[in-house]
Order: structure tokens, then C-alpha cells, then sequence
């Protein structure tokens, strides 16, 4: 049995004319060249708070943006389980997204709707900022490729932990 067509979601977030910050739109062109049954690619772009509106029934929900945190310098890759206590904290809209609501208020909300996905992953890279005007720096360009790779590994691995819960599989 195939997985449901909607079954996991890859919401990718960000400017797509702000040098550093089209990240996640980057990478959501990049999973083009993966065949993910059961993932929905979604580039949300700088409408984030979109992202409510493509959960419900969701197995699984990976978010793909660039981040300014302090968990990494600039260039680096990062990912964190959303329920990991450990993780870093994301920016929250005090400092006003250039989407709007922070994704974290959007998880959040999500999570006392009841639609937030059992598992939540975040793929960013750390970025100095969200320049208009320039070219995305050569150390967030070299993040694309190896986070696009990440993302869609985690997707096929989120297949098998479905069928080990006593879900048959047929060819």
C-alpha cells in the first residue's frame, strides 16, 4: 500500500528575491528532482501562515526556511525535531517575519487546533540576514543541494516507521 497522497507535507519558506532568505524556496526547486511518493512539496514562498491551511490530516510536516539564530554560524546546515526540548529557540515575531507570523506562532497554533503533524522536522541554514538588495552568500548557495538530499531522506524514512505500526505493505 502507497502512502496517501497527502500524507507529508515539505513547506518551504522564504523570500525568493531576498538574497539569503530565498533558501527555502531554492531548496524546494531542488526536491523537484526527487520522486517522494506521499510528499507534497509546497513552496509557501512569503506566505507562511499559509502553512494552517495544508495541515490537516498530515502524517508528517517538514519545514525548510533559512534561520537567524543562535544555534550555528552563517552557512550552516541545521535541523531540529520541533518537539525536541533542546532544540533552539526560533526568533519570535517580536522581531517582525518577513512572513508575517513566525513560524513558531504558526506551530503552536497549530499544535492547540489539534492539525499539527505527530512529526515535525526544521531544515535550515543560518543565514547573516534578509537582504533585498544582493546575491545569496556562496556559504547559504552551498546549503541547497545537501539540505534538499537531507529533506528527502527524512521523507523516505518516514514511510517504513508507518508500516512498522502494523500497516501491511503491498508492492
Amino acid at each position: 500500500m502507497s502512502l496517501p497522497p497527502r500524507s507529508i507535507l515539505v513547506a518551504a519558506c522564504g523570500n525568493p528575491w531576498a538574497a539569503d532568505d530565498s533558501f527555502g524556496p531554492c531548496v524546494a526547486r531542488c526536491l523537484e528532482q526527487f520522486q517522494l511518493a506521499g510528499v507534497e512539496v509546497v513552496d509557501l514562498a512569503m506566505r507562511p501562515a499559509g502553512l494552517l491551511d495544508l495541515l490537516q490530516g498530515r502524517e508528517a510536516l517538514a519545514v525548510v526556511d533559512a534561520a537567524q539564530c543562535s544555534a550555528g554560524p552563517l552557512g550552516r546546515m541545521l535541523e531540529f525535531d520541533w518537539f525536541d526540548p533542546r532544540r533552539p529557540e526560533l526568533l519570535h515575531d517580536d522581531v517582525l517575519s518577513s512572513h508575517g507570523l513566525s513560524l513558531d506562532v504558526q506551530l503552536e497554533l497549530a499544535q492547540r487546533l489539534g492539525i499539527l503533524p505527530k512529526r515535525v522536522q526544521l531544515f535550515a541554514v543560518g543565514i547573516a540576514g534578509a537582504d533585498p538588495a544582493g546575491e545569496m552568500d556562496r556559504r547559504v548557495r552551498r546549503c541547497v543541494k545537501p539540505t534538499a538530499r537531507r529533506v528527502a531522506r527524512w521523507c523516505r524514512e518516514i514511510a517504513p516507521a508507518r508500516y512498522e505500526q502494523g500497516e501491511p505493505r503491498h508492492a
